[in-house]
């Protein structure tokens, strides 16, 4: 397939260098003992947000609901932030990420396990959406 054929948007990644960021970015905030909660609004993938999981990440960050759903409904979703100004709507109208719990921006929830890298079945970054 060339690169004109591709349906967009489309992820398109260099994987080894993709690889070689997220480890030295993991590595970075380790050393220096900061909790690292990426913005899934750089890639909104969800292998390379397993990936940063696995590497060490505290939790994901989303900014709308439907990213938030996504991740948490391909297993990326065990600590999900999203910004305060979205929660106040969010939780006004009954939505939480924990069935059964109400919604609080506070809410620390366990790690998912996350399948890992590269995904079932071989696939290598599938995009989320």
């Amino acid at each position: 397939m060339r690169l004109d054929e591709l349906d967009t948007p489309a992820l398109i990644l260099d994987l080894d260098g993709l690889e070689d960021n997220l480890e030295r970015y993991q590595r970075y905030f380790n050393e220096h003992r900061i909790g690292l909660r990426p913005h899934i609004k750089t890639h909104k993938c969800l292998a390379v947000a397993h990936r940063q999981l696995r590497l060490g990440a505290i939790g994901i960050a989303c900014q709308k609901l439907g990213e938030a759903e996504t991740m948490a409904a391909g297993g990326a979703g065990g600590d999900v932030l999203i910004p305060f100004t979205s929660w106040v709507a969010l939780s006004s109208n009954g939505w939480s990420p924990w069935p059964g719990r109400p919604a609080s921006p506070w809410r620390s929830t366990p790690r998912p396990r996350c399948r890992g890298w590269p995904m079932p079945g071989g696939r290598r970054g599938s995009s989320s959406g």
